[in-house]
């Protein structure tokens, strides 16, 4: 290697600090530097190679690319004043101050002030000391740049990504040191002063300095820990500290001083109190100050220290992979709203520098908000609920028809509700919609409502995560999609408390989701008087959509899981919807039973439309999804049409079908309403390319090694069948997951041929891709010569490079390798190394910018097809809601013919005849076992309005009351029922008292929750309701609960005249006490539990057997002792019982 003298050192290096010789302009740069050094220096003559060689020796060339990034036009001002103006940018951090260094000789510092006097924007040379240590004298911001490169592994991760290829040692070093957090103090903070440095004016003069000194406006500190002399202009006055807070970047001379990111988030969270911020930062989430410290431990995180200046800040973080998993423990078991805060570029109309990162909140999730999170639960709907009272509420005492307004959404499939309801009906509405976040107005937070204090039924406000918030008014036609005249026509007619709670819950979406231009279906108005009512302990003691099991809740041996038999999740909706809500429409409920019977009486149709309906997929949620703008807006088009598609299928099925048998009339009616979009669908399918192994959600349905291969054989089908051409193939096959590309799977979607502009730039891109496949064969066939081992390969991202040549082999042959092609190599290790020569950087920025200008003209055809879908989204919509009805009702039919259920006869007459009736849930559970459930008759009306019913425990008391209820629920939102014959009178209201437990949550004992469902049913049952009331009174003393259950029975008789079936252990008594005080017992009539004895004479050897048969009469007793021994009661204990039975 060719020496060189100190002068011609000192030449190079002031060329390299003039002319940069890194970036997109690395080579014209290095042209001038070779030019002006072999003009200064005589007999100079250096070539390209040489100079490269010294640079390696003064440099880290990995590194040198930075350079790139550094602030300041070459040419505009000198080197000097740019690294002046990077030093005032900059403030001292903590965890970039080294070891002090020893005391050097007087020589050797006279070497480095001549280093610190060149200023360059570079990494300095190397120098050696005298005991042979190689120390390196970087600036510090490029030295953090070094660190951040090296640590970019780390948990805590530092505030960008600095990608760099490492070799598999450091590899190893950066996954030791993500495991260990403790390393994360040491992380260095990339992004300083965005909105000081962007903001602040210019300054007329800048201080200069030259590479010999400098000019008197700048005046240099003292050394820090490091030993390295920072030189910084002379600080200015700053703005008074009672203008700013604490910790505001205003105070950066001061104590209290925080850098600009810090002080970014902590106005972010201090702007967000309610929720708990996620910070993007890097390739992870992070969380700051009292918020980590707070949920850091609840995460499962390690809570880790950031160290400032004057700070040292709470901090835990995850990968960004991480977000959906914290995401749901912080909502689903925590009951917080998230913040998601991302990062970007900053805006085209601020000033960017040095890479700094551009935040804001993109959404704020919590419970009532979800679209498509992984938790979600999309058989069911997800309803925010607002609730608006009166100003003033507390004022008076509760009144309760007092109005309250009710609204709620489910903006994961675009619905919404309004209704108008009382104070007293309040509560079941809550429970009837079961939302999962409730809001109420900010000006009833002080009130406390939930905790009951003013109005007991409210304290089922605790059982919801509750919210309060401000309204935001804004125009609500904006919301809906749906015609001007329509949605006015729909608003016109809203309540004031309507209205105001409409209103709350659109503001709070626009608040939590602000990136998103959201829209919804017109409101459905809803009337508690169309509806069968329930309060919420009816629906929990009937287990309608879920039951407790050891105190948490479960779907399983509930009754929807038990009669749910629907092929798609959506029509699981609408089934939840219509058990929620049975209807007193008999023309509807007929209407839906006409359905039933169609699938009944033509079991292939019932078939072949089921099995198409299972492959229709939930496409209202992926309108809804193309609407809101979650995901990939390509997969939901496809995943639209592919439903549309499926649905035309539908529609022409049933369409043959009728017309082969015009009998069936129902069909025929059907088919006038079902309308599918045609055109939109087919135009979809031509212009887009189907991606084979996208599902959902936008990832891969195989694992990664798998999904090559199956894209692979997945687009030879393609070709085989002539869809497709070769070149056509390789564009569209899925790339190898090599763990370094960050490119999506396919580069384009949109057929080439779709129009001439696109067709054109396609042409033009595999022109380009002729010319580089030719440069890559010259350069492989070059290596072969050298060794035909060596293999070179193109990488789109390699660490922080892009669109190189990769080239490897054995080290030896890399070593000749490099010797060849040794002035255009941009990193190097022991058996590759990246290599990228002019006319390849030059021809891959050819292809970049035609790839761009493809994907640009697909972003605009893709908005095309994305408008054309929203047009039709009402009428998407519409054939939803069709689909659903057929899919529910399908699953009725076959609910029907597998367990022989019947056709219940509807009246408005208040009567509940059934004959041979079981209870759905019982009998599945039983059926599963082997066993066989015992049928009973109901004859409620024209045989008394009211049944006493006594018997033993285990009898089947408690069972043959909750059939009923749930016979007359399966009536009432038209399916078949359980039974040989069924006459149902519509019912308005369903009360139960069933069961026997203490709410502790609300503070009420085992009686008094008993004498709260009593009190419920005695004040609002009517001649229309169904009462089922199980052994009222044995929560206290027996005398006390007797006179309770006789006044129950009374109140029942005389004044509510509702159907009435009322089990009770005081069966003989009842009837004693009735005749004494001469109380018409027309009404009434007696039933107990059959049970068998042996015919033994001897008390102790009698076998008794309940076989849970319904017989007229009433029991003489309870059989308490029998089952006390079936439960497993010690005989002498046994004994005593029944001596002390005998004299009692």
């Amino acid at each position: 290697m060719r020496s060189w003298t100190t002068e011609e050192e000192i030449a190079l290096f002031n060329l390299v600090c003039d002319h940069k010789p890194a970036g997109v302009e690395k080579d014209k740069h290095m042209d001038v530097i070779i030019s002006k050094i072999n003009n200064d220096i005589p007999d100079g003559n250096f070539s390209v190679g040489e100079v490269w060689d010294k640079l390696a020796t003064l440099y880290d060339l990995k590194r040198i690319d930075y350079l790139e990034d550094w602030e300041g036009d070459s040419g505009t001002e000198s080197i000097e004043s740019r690294s002046v103006k990077k030093e005032e940018q900059e403030d001292v951090k903590e965890e970039d101050v080294e070891e002090d260094v020893k005391k050097e000789t007087k020589e050797e510092e006279e070497e480095e002030e001549e280093d610190e006097e060149i200023a360059s924007p570079v990494p300095e040379p190397i120098k050696k000391t005298r005991t042979g240590r190689a120390r390196s004298r970087e600036p510090k911001p490029r030295r953090h740049l070094r660190n951040m490169a090296e640590k970019s592994g780390d948990e805590s991760s530092g505030l960008s990504d600095v990608d760099s290829e490492k070799d598999e040692e450091e590899e190893e070093e950066a996954l030791q040191k993500q495991q260990d957090e403790s390393d994360e103090e040491k992380k260095s903070d990339e992004e300083e002063d965005v909105k000081e440095e962007s903001e602040k004016p210019k300054e007329e003069e800048k201080p200069r300095r030259g590479r010999r000194g400098l000019s008197a406006t700048t005046v240099s500190t003292s050394p820090v820990a490091s030993g390295v002399n920072i030189e910084q202009p002379i600080a200015t006055s700053p703005p008074p500290s009672d203008t700013l807070p604490d910790w505001d970047r205003g105070g950066r001379k001061q104590d209290k001083s925080l850098t600009a990111l810090y002080a970014t988030i902590r106005r972010l969270i201090d702007k967000n109190p309610e929720s708990v911020c996620l910070i993007q930062v890097g390739s992870f989430y992070e969380i700051y100050f009292e918020q980590a410290e707070q949920y850091a431990s609840k995460l499962g995180l390690k809570l880790a220290i950031k160290r400032t200046k004057n700070f040292a800040i709470p901090m835990s973080g995850f990968p960004i992979s991480q977000l959906r998993k914290y995401v749901e423990v912080l909502v689903h078991e925590l009951g917080v709203n998230v913040a998601v805060i991302e990062q970007s570029a900053a805006p085209s109309d601020k000033v960017q520098l040095n890479n700094l990162k551009h935040r804001k909140i993109s959404r704020i999730v919590s419970p009532g908000t979800l679209i498509d999170e992984s938790f979600l639960n999309f058989s069911s709907n997800n309803y925010l609920l607002a609730i608006s009272f009166p100003p003033r509420l507390t004022d008076l005492p509760p009144d309760p028809e007092t109005v309250v307004g009710l609204s709620w959404v489910d903006i994961s499939v675009g619905e919404s509700f309004i209704q108008q309801t009382t104070l007293k009906d309040l509560s079941a509405d809550i429970s009837r919609i079961s939302p999962s976040e409730i809001l109420l107005s900010q000006e009833c937070q002080p009130l406390q409502l939930h905790n009951g204090k003013w109005y007991s039924p409210l304290q089922i406000l605790r059982k919801y995560f509750l919210r309060y918030h401000t309204t935001q008014h804004t125009d609500l036609k904006l919301q809906f999609k749906a015609g001007l005249h329509a949605t006015r026509k729909a608003l016109e007619n809203l309540t004031v408390r309507e209205h105001a709670a409409l209103s709350m819950v659109l503001s709070y979406v626009r608040i939590n989701l602000p990136e998103s231009n959201f829209s919804l279906e017109l409101p459905t108005q809803y009337y508690n008087a169309n509806v069968l009512q329930m309060d919420p302990r009816t629906r929990d003691a009937l287990e309608l959509i879920e039951r407790s099991v050891n105190g948490r809740a479960s779907v399983i041996g509930s009754f929807l899981t038990t009669i749910r038999g629907t092929a798609t999740a959506s029509g699981t909706r609408l089934l939840t919807q219509w058990i929620k809500s049975p209807i007193l429409d008999i023309n509807e409920l007929q209407r839906r039973q006409s359905y039933v019977k169609l699938f009944l009486d033509y079991p292939m149709l019932r078939m072949a439309t089921r099995l198409q309906l299972g492959q229709i997929g939930d496409f209202v949620r992926f309108v809804q999804r193309l609407i809101v703008g979650t995901g990939d807006d390509v997969v939901q088009l496809v995943s639209i049409a592919d439903s549309l598609g499926k649905l035309q299928k539908l529609e022409e099925y049933l369409q043959e079908e009728y017309d082969r048998k015009p009998e069936m009339k129902v069909l025929g009616e059907f088919l006038k309403e079902f309308n599918v979009p045609r055109g939109v669908a087919d135009e979809i399918h031509k212009t887009i390319y189907l991606k084979p192994n996208v599902v959902e959600s936008g990832e891969s349905s195989e694992s990664s090694e798998e999904a090559p291969v199956k894209a692979e054989e997945d687009a030879e089908e393609l070709l085989d069948s002539g869809s497709i051409s070769n070149s056509d193939l390789d564009r569209y096959r899925i790339k190898q997951p090599d763990g370094l590309s960050t490119e999506p799977d396919f580069s384009f979607s949109v057929n080439r041929n779709f129009n001439e502009t696109l067709s054109n730039l396609h042409d033009e891109l595999d022109g380009l891709e002729i010319q580089e496949q030719s440069q890559i064969t010259a350069i492989q066939q070059t290596l072969s010569e050298i060794d035909p081992k060596l293999t070179v390969s193109k990488r789109e991202q390699y660490g922080r490079y892009s669109d190189v040549l990769y080239i490897s082999g054995k080290q030896k042959s890399i070593v000749l390798a490099l010797e060849k092609f040794d002035h255009d190599v941009r990193e190097r290790k022991q058996r590759s190394f990246i290599y990228k020569p002019r006319e390849w950087d030059e021809l891959q920025r050819k292809i970049n910018n035609i790839h761009n200008a493809i994907v640009s003209e697909e972003r605009r055809i893709i908005e095309y097809l994305k408008i054309k879908v929203l047009d039709e989204v009402p009428v998407i919509r519409h054939a939803s809601r069709l689909v659903d009805f057929l899919d529910v009702t399908s699953s009725f039919a076959i609910l029907a013919q597998e367990n022989h259920w019947t056709c219940p006869e509807l009246t408005n007459s208040p009567c509940l005849e059934i004959e041979q009736g079981r209870h759905v849930v019982v009998e599945s559970s039983l059926r599963e076992g082997g066993s066989n459930f015992t049928p009973n008759n109901t004859n409620l009306g024209s045989d008394g309005k009211l049944w006493v019913i006594s018997g033993p425990n285990m009898g089947g008391k408690s069972t043959f009351l909750r059939q009923n209820a749930l016979i007359v629920i399966l009536a009432q939102i038209g399916s078949y029922v359980p039974c040989e014959r069924a006459k149902v009178g519509i019912v308005d209201k369903l009360f139960t008292r069933i069961g026997a437990s203490d709410d502790l949550f609300n503070d009420l004992s085992t009686f008094m929750v008993e004498m709260v469902e009593t009190s419920n049913i005695l004040r609002n049952a009517s001649t229309n309701s169904l009462a089922i009331v199980d052994e009222i009174g044995r929560g206290t003393s027996g005398k006390e609960g007797l006179a309770i259950a006789y006044a129950t029975l009374r109140n029942l008789v005389e004044v509510n005249q509702c159907r009435t079936l009322f089990a009770t252990h005081f069966g003989r008594e009842l009837e004693q006490m009735l005749k004494v005080n001469e109380i018409n017992q027309s009404d009434i009539r007696y039933f107990r539990t059959r049970v068998l004895v042996n015919d033994s004479d001897n008390e102790f050897e009698k076998k008794w057997i309940i076989d849970h048969h319904l017989e007229p009469g009433i029991s003489a007793t309870s059989n308490a002792i029998e089952v006390a021994q079936m439960a497993g009661f010690p005989e002498r204990a046994l004994d005593v019982a029944r001596g002390v039975l005998l004299h009692l």
